[in-house]
């Protein structure tokens, strides 16, 4: 459900937060960064007035403002700024947005382009439920506040490149066309639970507090290559439709990806370093493929995630992610290793099994009471001499069979028994090799 049908709109020219934000004008057709800079400049200079010193030293500092901009207007610039905005807003009844209080830009729509690119945000700021639909940036703003947008809608690319977002940040089921996150700072919490993406770009991204993508949904394109989670995530429920790359990304605390699922392909996690807090519960893994280059890309991909289990000792999702790279490795190597691969898959569930290789026995056990048919065997003899041929290495047989009674068994009772034993070895050898990883015996 579109929530900002829901809600009725206003015109963004009638909010007075939104024309102070465009004090000069609206960007109208193509974007202007001179009147950007203007507006801007406007903008910053009447949020210092609620700034203290220690502030804008430290905005000075981190973010390469200068004094101008961080100058509280006075004589003719204030003026200035007063006369703009009631030309803007079309009156002079309407009182000058404060910084002292929160900014509410909710519930707007504009078909213009909108940039808050190095905008100071010093109070809350609300852009909840409003309509987008040309495009926005945010690139090098400051929330010194926390900040929602929650179920806002963007038509066009919008970008927060280099963001920083001191307190919490809402993106509550907010729809993204391509969002541009790359190296934004996110200090506080982060939730962006129902959100869509068609391209989520969160490269290079620090993740401070925690970082919530729960039921988040990546239709084309996730990636959060060299990002830093520090605070812990969740990808509860997310739904991955395109790659989604996490590259080189630093997971610092426990995170969930539990009920995933990750369609197109599996995640890539080369050069990156999970915490032992990893949760695959009930993931949902794409079918292999059928062509042979991709089935190489989900080896490599399957692999990696397979030594970083190896790594964290997760002994359980080690074999999970082997099994799933050998399935991967019979579509890519084709012939007799395809063979052999899907073979151990049948057998044992990759080592995962006890019950298959018990099945099998079970199923070679039966084949020897056909040994009933030679007529030269009572039931009781049948049953202990194919229970023995399952372990000819004990050499029960001859607590059972003397020689002169084997040497009178017809040659296709032999021929099977002998069977019986070289079918076996491998089967109870995949059945200790089950146990051995069940109980992660080393």
């Amino acid at each position: 459900m579109d929530n900002t049908e829901n809600n009725k709109l206003t015109p963004a020219d009638q909010n007075p937060w939104y024309c102070l934000a465009t004090l000069y004008g609206e960007y109208l057709g193509n974007f202007d960064p001179v009147l950007q800079k203007r507006n801007r400049e406007a903008w910053n200079k009447w949020a210092s007035i609620s700034l203290d010193l220690g502030t804008r030293k430290r905005l000075k500092k981190e973010h390469s403002y200068k004094d101008f901009e961080l100058a509280a207007p006075e004589g003719d610039q204030l003026r200035e700024i007063i006369q703009n905005f009631y030309h803007r807003i079309g009156n002079d009844k309407t009182k000058l947005p404060d910084f002292s209080h929160p900014i509410d830009i909710s519930n707007i729509v504009t078909g213009n382009i909108m940039s808050f690119s190095r905008y100071i945000f010093p109070s809350h700021c609300d852009f909840s439920y409003s309509a987008f639909y040309n495009g926005a940036k945010f690139e090098g703003a400051v929330f010194l506040e926390s900040v929602s947008f929650f179920y806002t809608k963007f038509s066009h690319h919008i970008s927060f490149y280099r963001t920083t977002f001191e307190e919490q940040a809402i993106f509550e089921g907010a729809r993204f066309p391509t969002a541009d996150f790359e190296k934004a700072v996110f200090s506080s919490s982060s939730d962006f639970k129902d959100a869509t993406f068609d391209r989520g770009l969160f490269a290079h991204t620090i993740f401070t507090g925690t970082a919530g993508f729960k039921r988040a949904k990546f239709s084309e394109l996730a990636t959060f290559s060299g990002a830093t989670i520090a605070g812990g995530a969740t990808y509860h429920s997310a739904t991955f439709s395109g790659s989604s790359l996490f590259m080189n990304t630093q997971f610092r605390t426990p995170t969930v990806f539990s009920d995933a699922s990750f369609e197109f392909e599996p995640p890539q996690f080369f050069g990156a370093s999970l915490h032992e807090g990893t949760s695959w519960l009930d993931v949902k893994w794409p079918p292999p493929p059928e062509e042979r280059e991709q089935a190489d890309l989900f080896v490599r991909t399957y692999e990696r995630l397979k030594l970083e289990m190896a790594r964290l000792n997760k002994i359980e999702d080690e074999l999970d992610f082997l099994a799933r790279e050998l399935e991967c490795k019979a579509i890519r190597d084709g012939g007799g290793k395809a063979a052999l691969i899907r073979a151990y898959g049948l057998l044992s569930g990759f080592g995962r099994s006890t019950l298959r290789p018990i099945f099998w026995l079970f199923l070679v056990w039966c084949a020897g009471l056909t040994s009933l048919f030679s007529g030269c065997l009572s039931v009781g003899q049948a049953i202990a001499a194919s229970t023995s041929n399952l372990v000819a290495f004990f050499g029960f047989s001859r607590a059972y069979l003397n020689p002169d009674m084997i040497q009178m068994l017809p040659g296709w009772v032999k021929l099977l028994f002998a069977g019986q034993t070289v079918l076996a070895a491998p089967l109870l050898f995949l059945l200790l090799l089950a146990i051995r990883n069940r109980f992660r015996i080393k």
